[in-house]
């Protein structure tokens, strides 16, 4: 329904952004990325500024693993609009696949001076710091991401993860003593 909404309001006026960036909203929603970046490629030609549609085909990018166009998608959204979170904490995220660790958490530390409240940030930036054996900097991360033991619990899992099995020992008891659920 949405997308013939769409088409009705593009066959009177073809330029019109906002409903090419809906349109493209809907074909990825449908999971046509080649259908989605067509229409936002249309709607940024129509209209720059739409830091939402840089930052749509940046996560089309990620999803497709061609980092370096996500991360130069979501920097434009950034150029327009500054004060978002949830951009810087995509860039880290572009740059963590990417494996640019430093660069990650440099992003993080600009999302989370945005908003310090955002506990994803914090999750995703004690992974950055794990991957850089930050492991004291990555648990305070992780506790500022949701509670002491799901941060010990975090490290287990990727200590885990890593092969150090008796650092995961160590983490996951902690974990559990805190939370026995865990």
């Amino acid at each position: 329904e949405a997308l013939k909404t769409f088409d009705e309001i593009l066959a009177q006026e073809p330029r019109n952004a906002l409903a090419l960036e809906g349109r493209g909203r809907v074909r990825m929603a449908t999971g046509d990325l080649d259908g989605a970046m067509e229409c936002y490629d249309r709607a940024l030609a129509a209209d720059p500024k739409l830091w939402q549609v840089h930052a749509l085909k940046g996560y089309v990018h990620d999803q497709r693993k061609n980092y370096d166009a996500a991360i130069a998608e979501y920097e434009k959204a950034i150029a327009i609009h500054a004060k978002s979170s949830l951009l810087f904490n995509n860039l880290g995220m572009s740059f963590y696949m990417k494996k640019d660790y430093p660069k990650a958490i440099d992003a993080y530390v600009k999302a989370v001076r945005i908003d310090s409240t955002n506990r994803r940030v914090f999750n995703n930036m004690g992974l950055a710091l794990f991957k850089l054996g930050r492991y004291d900097d990555a648990l305070l991360a992780f506790k500022q991401g949701g509670d002491e033991a799901g941060a010990y619990n975090n490290m287990g899992c990727l200590y885990m993860a890593d092969g150090k099995y008796a650092e995961a020992k160590t983490a996951f008891e902690k974990a559990i003593s805190m939370k026995p659920s865990f």
